[in-house]
């Protein structure tokens, strides 16, 4: 089984050590420069990264355009 906690932005580095893949919310990649970058390094280092949606954040599912775009991104 793998595991993936969600981890304060501030904390993000550090849960490559706990965590065993990465777990993004696209409504923050947009507006928070940091967040973006942890993901596209992890990307590069061949780690597992999951986008989700971010409905329970938003109380909907994020634009699904915009969701393409990101994951294109």
């Amino acid at each position: 089984m793998l595991i993936s906690h969600e981890t304060p932005t501030r904390l993000l580095e550090t849960s490559r050590g706990y965590n065993d893949y990465d777990y993004c919310l696209v409504h923050l990649l947009p507006i928070n420069d940091q967040y973006r970058a942890f993901y596209k390094d992890s990307i590069e280092m061949g780690r597992h990264v999951l986008l989700d949606n971010s409905i329970f954040e938003l109380g909907e599912a994020y634009d699904s355009k915009e969701y393409a775009y990101w994951i294109k991104d």
